[in-house]
């Protein structure tokens, strides 16, 4: 059973000619060498991230600063990240974000492992980036970081 409460059906039975644009947009995106940042053609792994339940939550602010700094495997250990966010809360105006911010600091981390290295960590910047899930271009970089190999 779907759990989608207003649409049952697959876009291409919904509306074909839709789905007939997004195929040959699709195509048009993989022919073509895009360098605007908000057109740029995302890996199907994060495609799917960005059509996912996260799409709905408007997450302004940022993540709790301990979670941040947590290794990834700590991040890892949601059961212990959601205890100590419900306990001590964060920064952010809206709630609901439990695993948004789990979302948003593993990003946070890969972008930092994936471009800000060498001389950025020996001058004592903290190793990691910001990110924020309500803004297209940063939504879908972020994504991206998250599906690249560690210590890629």
């Amino acid at each position: 059973m779907s759990t989608d409460f207003l649409f049952h059906e697959d876009l291409e039975e919904i509306a074909p000619f839709v789905h007939d644009l997004i195929q040959w947009e699709e195509e048009r995106q993989a022919r073509k060498l895009i360098f605007i940042p908000s057109e740029s053609y995302a890996p199907k792994a994060v495609r799917k991230a960005l059509g996912s339940r996260f799409q709905n939550i408007y997450a302004e602010g940022y993540p709790p600063s301990s979670m941040v700094r947590d290794p990834e495997e700590r991040l890892h250990d949601v059961p212990w990240q959601l205890a100590y966010y419900r306990r001590y809360a964060d920064r952010r105006f809206y709630k609901g974000v439990d695993y948004v911010n789990l979302v948003e600091s593993l990003a946070q981390r890969r972008c930092a492992q994936a471009f800000a290295h060498g001389d950025f960590f020996r001058a004592g910047t903290s190793p990691t980036a910001q990110s924020s899930t309500f803004l297209g271009s940063v939504t879908k970089l972020s994504l991206m970081a998250l599906t690249l190999k560690q210590n890629a």
